[in-house]
């Protein structure tokens, strides 16, 4: 019974790897491989977006996750936002 559960526990840890990560600056983002619910052979993909930060002597970091089809959304409007701050003709 106990080995079943730490072969268990032992999967989990495997499946709770990143699928994939990025690093620039304070910024990274990393991926999950998702199961669903319903049918665990079908999978879907998560995003941890993190901006660490340092206040004092304490470090903090904050966290936005969304799904894979939010990437395109997300870089749509920060693009619009930087040629808003960056372009505007003087």
């Amino acid at each position: 019974m106990e080995e079943k559960k730490l072969n268990e526990i032992s999967e989990n840890v495997e499946k709770k790897q990143p699928k994939a990560k990025f690093k620039a600056g304070a910024f990274r983002v990393t991926c999950w491989e998702n199961q669903t619910k319903d049918n665990p052979e079908k999978t879907y993909n998560s995003l941890t977006l993190e901006r660490v930060y340092k206040v004092g002597d304490d470090w903090k970091t904050e966290r936005i996750n969304m799904f894979d089809n939010d990437i395109q959304k997300v870089v749509v409007i920060l693009t619009e936002m930087f040629k808003e701050i960056n372009m505007k003709e003087e």
